[in-house]
């Protein structure tokens, strides 16, 4: 499971001008990725753990019989926020292949744990938390943006 951060123009014109421009700084292109894949790993993250879904909103509630079981019990947030014991949150990385941010899962076991969460799969409810919403792509770009023009010292 992963999220992929492309940077693109909405017209072919103003694409392949923004393509050449990338092509001709690949450190600051590559340092702006990475960057910009940072914040978007931490915004899921912490959107997450605030008990938010990917698009606004609540998770659903957790079960009468989990509320039961001494796992809640162990848990220190009383509201779901998908972490129990931190692992599969703290597995999510990011890294930057070509002209492509992603952000993934470091082990298959926490990769698998996400997608059940997300898609809902087997008895657990669909938590959509994965991914990064119309609302926080502006700051992702924003991120990318002030980076590469420092970086390649454009004004």
């Amino acid at each position: 499971m992963a999220v992929k951060i492309n940077v693109q123009a909405n017209t072919v014109k103003i694409d392949s001008k923004f393509k050449s421009v990338i092509n001709k700084f690949p450190t600051a292109t590559r340092r702006s990725l990475a960057k910009a894949s940072a914040l978007g790993r931490q915004i899921i993250d912490q959107r997450t753990r605030k008990g938010q879904k990917l698009g606004g909103g609540r998770f659903i509630k957790y079960s009468e019989s989990y509320k039961q079981s001494d796992a809640f019990k162990r848990k220190k947030n009383k509201f779901v926020d998908l972490v129990l014991d931190g692992l599969m949150l703290s597995a999510m990385s990011f890294r930057v292949r070509g002209s492509t941010g992603e952000i993934f899962f470091l082990r298959a076991a926490e990769s698998e744990k996400a997608f059940r969460h997300h898609t809902g799969e087997g008895k657990l409810p669909r938590r959509p938390f994965f991914g990064i919403a119309k609302t926080e792509e502006r700051r992702l770009f924003n991120v990318f943006e002030k980076t590469f023009s420092k970086e390649a010292r454009i004004r």
